[in-house]
């Protein structure tokens, strides 16, 4: 339903991409697996494009004006990674 990207301080790279996916009414995570996301990602972007963090979300907090208060997504956490999927891990950290 909705989905957001922010970058994700890295030590090796400078910056990985993490992304944040709301998905829609009835359907669940296990109906779109972090694999699945991963490949609908590879298919359609660029590379460097493929985020390397996924984070399945009820909702996204919002700016007055209804769109997705990024800032706020990224000061929600000290450690964005945490209560991440891994794509290179390949697991949640």
């Amino acid at each position: 339903m909705e989905a957001a990207a922010v970058g994700v301080k890295d030590t090796a790279r400078g910056e990985e991409v993490k992304a944040y996916l709301v998905l829609q009414p009835g359907v669940k995570q296990a109906d779109v697996p972090p694999e699945a996301v991963f490949e609908h990602c590879r298919a359609r972007l660029a590379a460097f494009k493929i985020p390397r963090f996924l984070e399945y979300r009820e909702s996204l907090p919002k700016t007055p004006s209804e769109k997705i208060a990024k800032q706020k997504l990224v000061a929600e956490k000290p450690d964005l990674r945490v209560g991440s999927f891994d794509r290179v891990a390949g697991a949640w950290l």
